[in-house]
């Protein structure tokens, strides 16, 4: 019988290969909701009104164009590239 040439890495792929072969099958997922199952995607709200949800806003909100505008002047001021918010 002739000699096998040394594989480490052939070795060490069978080893786990018989130790993954031994494991317990993983459980089953959960089902994923259907679409009338899933929640409404959160409001928007004006950066003008209290926001009870967190910070989302609506971009177009004419306080929110005038501070995305503010920020790209300061920006380009400083010599970097404005950030685009669309």
């Amino acid at each position: 019988m002739p000699n096998k040439p040394f594989n480490p890495l052939a070795d060490i792929a069978s080893i786990l290969g018989s130790i993954a072969q031994r494991l317990p099958d993983l459980p089953k997922l959960p089902e994923l909701p259907t679409s009338a199952e899933r929640p409404s995607p959160p409001q928007t709200y004006h950066a003008s009104e209290p926001n009870p949800v967190g910070p989302r806003v609506d971009v177009l909100d004419p306080l929110m164009i005038e501070q995305m505008e503010t920020e790209q002047k300061r920006q380009a001021k400083q010599g970097l590239v404005p950030f685009i918010y669309e």
